[in-house]
């Protein structure tokens, strides 16, 4: 059987790569012991931030979930008792000045501050993917149209002349989606700069159809 202090010596020696998957072992092994849950929901809360949350989604999404799941167990057996018995484990909560050791409250209030520190990452991640791939998503639909409509029509003069309900349709059906395009980016750049992730700086630069033939075939 582990013993939890072989566990942790882990943890604080060798670092969260070797101990996640003995903390995984003793939390089957002992699924009662307080700890375990604090430090695996730690090592979710550090992981959730390793990955890409435009390309690495799945990875994100699997830590968030967890590090909340953790950290809320611990919170739901975290007591008194336990806070005393094991404080030198809780050794990443804040002692308050004036204070010589670690208390119940204490641990109570470091546990409190990491969930509230996933969710917040959470929901800016959230509103960082929801604008991108709007982004992302309006301008293919758009660009799909474009093309479509050049398709079916080899010159400019040829909708003029030809223009009915469906094209006119198909037209205000571009502009929405590219006013919608211009939205979603301006709204994610804004998220991104209030919440930077990554290396992420994507910029856009407007060009008017000059030869609307060509545009069809070249984009």
């Amino acid at each position: 059987l582990l013993k939890y202090k072989d566990v942790f010596e882990v943890l604080t020696l060798q670092g969260d790569d070797k101990a996640y998957p003995l903390l995984k072992l003793h939390q089957q092994q002992d699924p009662y012991h307080v700890n375990t849950y604090y430090q695996l929901g730690i090592i979710c809360q550090k992981w959730a931030k390793k990955y890409d949350p435009l390309t690495e989604y799945d990875n994100v999404k699997y830590f968030v979930y967890h590090a909340n799941l953790y950290l809320t167990m611990t919170s739901k057996y975290l007591d008194d008792k336990e806070a005393k018995k094991n404080r030198d484990f809780y050794h990443l909560a804040t002692i308050p000045d004036g204070q010589k050791k670690l208390e119940f409250p204490d641990i109570q209030k470091d546990i409190n501050e990491r969930i509230a520190d996933v969710e917040h990452f959470n929901t800016n991640i959230t509103k960082i993917r929801k604008n991108y791939y709007g982004a992302v998503n309006s301008y293919n639909q758009c660009l799909e149209l474009f093309l479509e409509l050049n398709k079916n029509n080899s010159k400019l003069k040829d909708i003029y002349l030809i223009a009915n309900d469906t094209i006119i349709e198909k037209i205000n059906k571009i502009s929405q989606l590219y006013d919608s395009a211009l939205i979603y980016f301006d709204n994610y750049k804004k998220a991104i700069t209030e919440f930077p992730i990554k290396d992420y700086n994507q910029q856009y630069t407007l060009e008017n159809i000059e030869t609307y033939k060509l545009h069809g075939l070249t984009n």
